[in-house]
């Protein structure tokens, strides 16, 4: 559905793919700085300004709460102060 206002950011936004010695592929965070470079260039720097100011506020939100989970710790990791999460199948929110 359509959330008026909302930015649909992909989870994997917030990740780097690695390759061990071996070939295993796994994903890692972004630093905090490159996090937060790859959310301005998705929702634009004034938009991200007024979240980190706190004018405006940001729920991760998607269907089992998994890639939110996701957005929600890459948010944290930049400063936001109290992103929320919002559980689809459960129609429940935390924030923290």
């Amino acid at each position: 559905g359509h959330i008026p206002h909302a930015f649909s950011v992909p989870f994997s936004t917030f990740l780097e793919p690695n390759t061990t010695a071996s070939g295993v592929k796994y994903n890692t965070f972004l630093p905090p700085t490159k996090v937060r470079e790859a959310l301005a260039n998705a929702i634009g720097e004034q938009n991200l300004q007024d979240v980190l100011s706190g004018k405006r506020s940001i729920t991760s939100s998607c269907g089992s709460g998994m890639s939110a989970g996701i957005l929600w710790l890459g948010l944290k990791l930049i400063g936001v102060e109290k992103p929320s999460l919002y559980d689809e199948v459960n129609g429940s929110s935390a924030s923290s």
